[in-house]
């Protein structure tokens, strides 16, 4: 059944799966930096204000 449902859904979205398939750009980095500033956000949460956290973001890039 979950492979059936897996099935279904790329071949709803085939145009996006192709374009994945043929594009050699990718968005990792991205994912990364991104990734990053949201674990530094949890880590700081509720502890200092928006000053500090945008200083430890600036800071570990």
């Amino acid at each position: 059944m979950a492979l059936t449902n897996f099935a279904y859904g790329i071949e709803k979205d085939w145009e996006a799966v192709q374009a994945a398939i043929d594009i050699p750009f990718n968005n990792g980095l991205l994912e990364g930096t991104v990734n990053k500033i949201k674990a530094v956000k949890r880590q700081m949460y509720n502890r200092a204000g928006s000053k500090l956290l945008r200083a430890k973001i600036l800071y570990s890039q």
